[in-house]
C-alpha cells in the first residue's frame, strides 16, 4: 500500500497535532508556578561545543525545575519540529522542498574547513584537487556539503573505489580522521572549539570549499512561550557576551562566524 499525496500530509498534521497535545499535557501538569516541564532543543554541533554549557548554566538558574532534552541536529527536513515532538532546533537552513511550515531565522553564516590528523600526507595541500585519492567521512550527503567536493569524488568514480563515508556524529568522525588518513569538513567554528583544536587541523585551501548558517528553526506561526522562549532568550544574551568575550578560545570560535544583525 502507497500513501497518496493528500494522505502524507494528513499524516504529518497528524503528527504534529499529537506533538502539540503530548507538550500542552506537559505544561498542564506542571502548571504550578515556575516548575516542571521539559524543553527539548537540537543544537548544531558548533554550537553544542561553544556557547550551550554556559547557555544550560543560566536556563538552569532561571528555571532549576525544567528539564532539559537536548540532541545534536544535522538539519535537512526538520522532521521533529514540524511534529511538535521539539520546541525548536539550531541547524542549517532547510532546502526549500523542506522549508514549508517552518520558520528560519538566520543568526550566523560561516565557512568549511578540511580537516585531517596534524601529520597527515596531505598536510601542505593548497587546493581540493590535491586531496585526490584520500577517503572522506562526513555527517552529510555529500551533494549537501560541497559542490567543489561531489566533483572532486565524481571524477575518480571510475576507480572503482568507494571514497565517502558517513558517521552521524562529530565526535565519532573526529576520532576516525584522527587515527586514520581520512579526511572530514567541519565548520570553522567549529574547529575552534577545545575538542577539536589540538587533536586534528584544518588545511589552509585557497578556496572556499563550502558555506553554510546556522538559523533558528521553529514551527511557523507558532511563538516560542514559556520555559523554551526562556531557554532561547538565555542563548541570545550568552551568544552576544561571547563576541566580547575575554575568553580566548570563545573569541577565536566567534571569530569564525558572521553574525547577523536582530
Amino acid at each position: 500500500m502507497v500513501a497518496t499525496e493528500g494522505g502524507i500530509a494528513l499524516l504529518e498534521h497528524a503528527r504534529s497535532i499529537l506533538g502539540h497535545l503530548e507538550r500542552a499535557s506537559d505544561e498542564l501538569a506542571h502548571i504550578a508556578p515556575r516548575q516542571g516541564g521539559t524543553v527539548r532543543v537540537g543544537v548544531t554541533p558548533w554550537l553544542m561545543q561553544s556557547v550551550m554549557p554556559r547557555v544550560i548554566t543560566a536556563f538552569r538558574e532561571l528555571r532549576p525545575a525544567v528539564q532539559l532534552d537536548i540532541f545534536d541536529s544535522h538539519g535537512k527536513e526538520y522532521p521533529m519540529v514540524r511534529n511538535g515532538q521539539v520546541d525548536f532546533e539550531f541547524g542549517p537552513r532547510p532546502q526549500d522542498p523542506f522549508s514549508h511550515g517552518l520558520e528560519i531565522r538566520q543568526i550566523y553564516s560561516y565557512s568549511f574547513a578540511v580537516v585531517c590528523r596534524a601529520d597527515h600526507p596531505s598536510i601542505g595541500a593548497r587546493s581540493l584537487v590535491q586531496l585526490r585519492g584520500y577517503d572522506w567521512v562526513l555527517s552529510h550527503p555529500i551533494d549537501r556539503v560541497s559542490i567543489s567536493l561531489h566533483k572532486l569524488i565524481e571524477a575518480q568514480a571510475a576507480d572503482g573505489v568507494c571514497r565517502v563515508h558517513y558517521v552521524r556524529s562529530v565526535l565519532g568522525a573526529l576520532a576516525i580522521v584522527r587515527d586514520s588518513d581520512m579526511l572530514t569538513m567541519f565548520p570553522w567554528p567549529l574547529v575552534e572549539t577545545p575538542d577539536v583544536r589540538g587533536r586534528c587541523v584544518a588545511l589552509h585551501l585557497d578556496e572556499i570549499v563550502h558555506e553554510s548558517t546556522t538559523c533558528l528553526i521553529k514551527r511557523r506561526c507558532e511563538p516560542l512561550q514559556g520555559p523554551a522562549l526562556v531557554f532561547y532568550e538565555a542563548f541570545r544574551k550568552i551568544a552576544r557576551e561571547s563576541l566580547q568575550s575575554s575568553d580566548s578560545t570563545t573569541r577565536r570560535i566567534f571569530s569564525m562566524v558572521d553574525r547577523v544583525a536582530e
